[in-house]
């Protein structure tokens, strides 16, 4: 099973004409705006829906720290031909006194999507991608629209 999702958005000619006309630096900052902001849609309803423990799990742990520690990470290639917002638990580097990251909320996350042996699985990160995905499409396009909208307003005449 794979641990990655793919959204493609068609339809969209004319915008990519628009932005091909514009110089790459404002390409760039768009379309990391858009995905910024996309990726925040998912992440809200992923934070919602993240298993919360009545307990700490360890001595170094807080009930809540997997939720929390739930971010949206961009990367927009200097050519915009691999851009993408990557919204999960985010790796903090922690180790217990034996070296072991099990503990860390982004390893953690992944035992509490899938279970173990000792857990059953409750899912927060596949159902909230599924339930926000059109919404986040929407966001996208909203936020790339609004900033263009606001180049052409300031000036920025397309050539």
């Amino acid at each position: 099973m794979s641990d990655e999702f793919s959204v493609e958005v068609l339809g969209l000619k004319e915008l990519g004409e628009t932005m091909d006309s514009m110089p790459l630096k404002f390409q760039q900052r768009i379309q990391r705006a858009a995905l910024k902001a996309s990726g925040e849609v998912v992440a809200a309803t992923m934070r919602a829906n993240c298993p919360i423990a009545p307990k700490a799990s360890h001595p170094d742990a807080e009930p809540g720290e997997l939720r929390d520690s739930i971010g949206v990470g961009v990367k927009v290639s200097r050519d915009l031909s691999d851009s993408v917002a990557t919204i999960s638990p985010q790796y903090t580097g922690m180790c217990d006194a034996q070296g072991h990251t099990s503990r860390d909320p982004g390893v953690y996350s992944f035992f509490c999507e899938f279970g173990t042996f000792k857990m059953l699985p409750e899912p927060f990160i596949r159902p909230a991608y599924e339930a926000t995905k059109e919404q986040a499409q929407e966001v996208y396009a909203e936020v790339v629209s609004g900033l263009l909208d606001q180049l052409v307003e300031h000036g920025w005449g397309g050539e």
